[in-house]
């Protein structure tokens, strides 16, 4: 399908994670992208997001109808192009009838078709040996399973034995032949990359999507990457791990790739500071108060209260905009609590990013700061600068005096980042350590430093006295 017209006659309507409702002008559709330009001075939209009720509209006709995953954002100022992949059937051949207009639609499918052929051989070659790899080994690793094991649940202690027997091998096989894929996916021109996405969607997903923690960043039932669960699966807290030897297996392995050890860090990193700033503010006989924002399952929090006696002299707040998020992490909390002794004063907070930035445009003057700590892991990987900043305002305005901010984000050297756009719909908006520093507040004095992965970047702003 062709560029849209712009203007009245091209609209785009959607309801994002949140419920809430937003209106675009389209600039461009085909068959799996649309782009469309939205006003909000706020946050209607963030990275990898699956919005909603997506209506495009030609006129009074509407020829798209279902869900797209957010894969671009750019600001032009009070003005947002999005980028999205449509991930739903076409509405547009409900209406058309034998003749003309349905041979011009036949012919556009013709068209599409013959795009979808004009993939590099390089990238053809890898995702091939990828394919053919994880089809061979899952028919072996079943065959092997029946034989040796018969039923995993019935013999768990054995079925352990032969997973750790035969993952090393699958490991080191698997990380040539993820290389090979990462290094071709890299090559693809962006204009091209529907195209390539797809036939390597087409033909390893079959044999990947059984692995829990693959399906649920490629399908994100709570409309979002980086949910609770999809972080637990990455902090190796999940109990979900897969039904067969081959998913248990496969599910470890990508969960386990430098991005994922890099998100580990990242909160043991947190919970080291959390327990530096308590013992600060401690120091000075107070109440130590923190605030974690898009907090998920707030592992951190947990294992805060487990092992820090300081938590029993705290506040914390956790924030999130989703409700199941909320509810889990008031059960883990309570767990934590009554497993330590350790009693701290929680609160849950229901609030979305949309709400926080219209706090931006609240009247600041009596305002006191009331937080020693504010930290947000992993929201600002999903949201532009403008967006980022404002919320760092925001953070530096709440912190008391002496008080620290903390916020992190993925450096572009991720090394699966083609792995996860091309085979999980999953994209993030990368800074390394310059660009992260520049979205501190004017006049603040920030510091960066990386974890030992290099994956992951962490700025901290420690308010003056």
């Amino acid at each position: 399908m062709e560029k849209a017209l712009a203007g009245i006659d091209s609209l785009v309507a959607f309801v994002n994670t949140s419920g809430i409702r937003g209106r675009g002008t389209l600039i461009h559709i085909s068959r799996s992208v649309a782009v469309f330009e939205v006003y909000n001075p706020f946050s209607l939209i963030q990275m990898s997001e699956v919005l909603q009720e997506i209506s495009v509209m030609r006129g009074e006709r509407v020829i798209y109808r279902g869900r797209g995953v957010v894969t671009s954002i750019v600001s032009t100022g009070l003005m947002v192009i999005v980028s999205v992949t449509l991930i739903d059937s076409w509405s547009a051949l409900n209406h058309l009838e034998p003749g003309p207009a349905l041979s011009e639609e036949f012919g556009k499918f013709i068209s599409d078709w013959e795009s979808g052929l004009n993939i590099s051989d390089g990238y053809q070659l890898a995702v091939n040996k990828f394919s053919n790899f994880l089809a061979e080994t899952s028919r072996w690793i079943e065959e092997a399973e029946t034989a040796i094991i018969g039923d995993i649940n019935a013999h768990p202690e054995k079925a352990a034995r032969f997973r750790e027997s035969i993952e090393k091998v699958v490991t080191e096989k698997l990380s040539q032949l993820l290389y090979l894929f990462q290094d071709e996916a890299a090559r693809v021109p962006e204009e091209d990359s529907m195209i390539y996405k797809a036939f390597a969607r087409r033909e390893i997903h079959p044999y990947l999507l059984c692995a829990p923690f693959v399906w649920r960043t490629f399908y994100k039932p709570l409309g979002y990457a980086g949910d609770y669960e999809m972080v637990n699966m990455l902090l190796q807290e999940s109990q979900t791990t897969g039904s067969t030897t081959y998913a248990r297996i496969f599910h470890e392995l990508t969960s386990s790739v430098a991005a994922c050890i890099a998100h580990r860090n990242r909160v043991t990193i947190m919970e080291r500071t959390l327990g530096e700033e308590a013992e600060r503010v401690n120091d000075e006989q107070r109440v130590f108060t923190a605030l974690t924002v898009a907090c998920g399952p707030a592992v951190e929090i947990q294992r805060f209260i487990r092992r820090n006696p300081l938590s029993s002299q705290s506040a914390l707040h956790l924030m999130d905009f989703n409700e199941e998020t909320l509810e889990y992490v008031k059960l883990r909390t309570a767990e934590a609590v009554e497993e330590s002794g350790n009693k701290p004063a929680l609160k849950f907070i229901q609030k979305s990013i949309d709400d926080l930035l219209k706090d931006i445009h609240l009247e600041s003057e009596g305002f006191l700061p009331s937080y020693d700590m504010i930290y947000c892991a992993g929201l600002f990987d999903y949201f532009p600068d403008n967006v980022c900043r404002n919320l760092l305002e925001l953070y530096y305005r709440w912190v008391r005096p002496g008080g620290l901010l903390l916020t992190t984000n993925v450096h572009p050297n991720n090394p699966e980042r083609y792995l996860m756009e091309h085979l999980l719909e999953w994209y993030l908006i990368y800074r390394n350590e310059e660009e992260l520093l520049s979205l501190a507040p004017k006049g603040s004095e920030g510091e960066v430093f990386a974890d030992d992965t290099g994956v992951n970047v962490f700025l901290t702003i420690r308010k003056p006295l």
